[in-house]
C-alpha cells in the first residue's frame, strides 16, 4: 500500500511539473506573440499614417537628413567642451590645442543650430501638409456618408473632429515625431561615444535609461487615454454649443440659457 501511495505521489508530481512547463511555455509563446503583434501594429500604424497624410520623399529625405546631422553635432559638442576644460585645467597644453578646441566647439555649435533650425522648419511644413491633407480627406469622406449618418451624428461633433482632431494629428507630426526621432538619434550617437569613453559608465547610464523607458511607457499610455477623453469632451462641447447657437431664439424664449450653459460646462 505504501509503495502504491509513493508511486501515485511521484506520478502526480511529474504531471504537475509537466503542467507547469506547458504553462511557462505557453506564456513565453504568448509574450513573443504579443511582442510581434505590437511590432506589427506599429508598422501598420506607420503605413496608415504615411498613406493618410500623403508624405513624399522630397520632404522626408531632407527632414531625416537634417535630423541626423543635427543630432550628430549635438553629440559632438560635449567632446569639445571636455577638451576646452582640459586645456584650461592643464598648463602643459599648447596654444594651438586651445584654439583647435575652441574652434571645434564653435563650429559644432553653429552647425547644430543650423541643422536644428532646418529640421524644425521641415517638420513644421510636414505637419502643416499633414493637417491639410487629413482635413481634406476627412471632409470628402464625411460628404460621402449616407443621410442616416448625419441624422445620428450631431454637426458639432463632426466640426470638432474636422478641426480639433485634425490639428492634433498635425501636432503629432510636427512636434512629437520630431522630438522622438531627435532623441533617438542623439541617444544612438551619445551611446556610441559613451561606450568608447567608459564601458562601466555606459552600463550605469543604460540602466538608468531602462528605468526612464518604463516610466515613459506608463506615462505614454496615460497620456493617450487622457488625450482621447479630452478630444471626446471637446467634440461633445462643440455639439452643445453649435445646437444652442442654432436654436438661440428658442433657447431664450423658453428660458433655457442656464440649462444650455450647464450642458456646455
Amino acid at each position: 500500500g505504501k509503495d502504491v501511495a509513493v508511486m501515485e505521489q511521484l506520478l502526480q508530481e511529474t504531471l504537475d511539473t509537466e503542467q507547469r512547463k506547458r504553462e511557462l511555455s505557453g506564456r513565453d509563446d504568448d509574450d513573443e506573440g504579443g511582442f510581434r503583434k505590437t511590432l506589427a501594429n506599429l508598422n501598420q500604424t506607420r503605413k496608415s499614417l504615411i498613406a493618410l497624410v500623403g508624405f513624399d520623399g522630397d520632404l522626408l529625405v531632407p527632414s531625416f537628413a537634417f535630423l541626423l546631422l543635427g543630432a550628430l553635432m549635438v553629440s559632438i559638442i560635449p567632446h569639445y567642451y571636455s577638451q576646452c576644460i582640459t586645456c584650461v585645467a592643464s598648463n602643459e597644453i599648447s596654444r594651438g590645442k586651445v584654439v583647435e578646441s575652441i574652434v571645434g566647439l564653435a563650429v559644432a555649435t553653429i552647425l547644430s543650430a543650423l541643422f536644428t533650425g532646418f529640421r524644425g522648419s521641415l517638420f513644421w511644413i510636414a505637419g502643416s501638409r499633414a493637417n491639410y491633407n487629413v482635413r481634406v480627406k476627412l471632409h470628402r469622406n464625411l460628404l460621402l456618408q449616407e443621410a442616416t449618418f448625419f441624422d445620428s451624428t450631431e454637426t458639432g461633433i463632426l466640426l470638432s473632429r474636422l478641426n480639433n482632431d485634425v490639428n492634433k494629428i498635425g501636432m503629432v507630426i510636427s512636434f512629437h515625431v520630431n522630438v522622438v526621432l531627435r532623441q533617438l538619434a542623439q541617444f544612438i550617437f551619445g551611446a556610441v561615444y559613451l561606450v568608447r569613453v567608459s564601458g562601466l559608465l555606459a552600463t550605469y547610464a543604460f540602466l538608468g535609461i531602462g528605468v526612464v523607458a518604463i516610466v515613459s511607457a506608463l506615462y505614454g499610455a496615460f497620456a493617450r487615454d487622457l488625450a482621447e477623453r479630452v478630444q471626446n469632451t471637446f467634440a461633445d462641447a462643440t455639439a452643445v454649443a453649435e445646437t444652442s447657437f442654432t436654436m438661440s431664439e428658442t433657447v431664450r424664449a423658453f428660458d433655457g440659457v442656464p440649462s444650455e450653459s450647464l450642458k456646455y460646462e
